[in-house]
């Protein structure tokens, strides 16, 4: 199997210093919209500079697992890197809801007789579109990197690895990848279980509600 995979660390139950980094990339990300407006109220260069770091903050959360993933690829366990996967993915959900849910406010918005939202609403959708989408991709190395060792370790076919490392780059697809990775890895059934019950019924929720509109209208 080759020096490098003969290196890897035994997995072990409890905590690890990668469990603490999914943390801090959930914190980051939901912290930074607060933070980009908190700091664009300074009227002063600093404000300007810190906003534009804001900005960039999903893009910086991307290299940074990027990095880890390439960095710790060989040495780490699968399962620290699905473990961090997972953590991300889960409770980033509703940060994704509260985001599509400003996409599609910003886009019927569009349609109103105020003349400004014609030119506004597609430039916010365009902007909290890319800013949402770097923020699910920007756990994808993660993912990824625990795809890559299933494969060394003969738990998952390479057809399995390919569709669930594409289904990372599109909204919705991602978590459900994760879902069908935790029931294949036998882990955080439970968890997974309800997580699926939840989207199933949110959006059951969503139709029912669709309907009702229109048959009240």
């Amino acid at each position: 199997m080759g020096n490098d995979y003969a290196q890897t660390r035994p997995y072990e139950r409890g905590f690890h210093p990668i469990y603490l980094w999914g943390a801090a990339y959930v914190l980051f990300t939901y912290a930074y919209p607060f933070l980009g407006a908190f700091v664009t109220s300074w009227e002063n260069d600093l404000g300007s500079v810190l906003s534009l770091v804001c900005l960039g903050i999903p893009l910086i959360l991307l290299v940074v697992n990027i990095i880890i993933a390439i960095k710790e690829r060989n040495t780490l366990d699968r399962r620290y890197f699905f473990n961090t996967a997972l953590l991300i993915k889960y409770a980033m959900i509703p940060f994704f809801l509260v985001g599509g849910c400003l996409i599609l406010l910003m886009g019927l918005l569009t349609f109103t007789p105020v003349v400004i939202m014609i030119f506004v609403g597609p430039m916010a959708v365009a902007i909290l579109s890319a800013m949402g989408w770097i923020s699910m991709v920007g756990s994808a190395p993660l993912t990824i990197a625990y795809l890559n060792r299933s494969l060394k370790d003969k738990k998952n076919g390479k057809l399995f690895a390919v569709i669930i490392g594409i289904m990372q780059f599109f909204f919705g697809l991602d978590v459900l990848g994760i879902i069908i990775s935790a029931f294949k890895e036998r882990r955080f059934i439970k968890l997974t279980i309800c997580v699926f019950a939840a989207l199933v019924l949110l959006f059951v929720g969503i139709v029912v509600w669709i309907v009702w509109q229109i048959l009240a209208a």
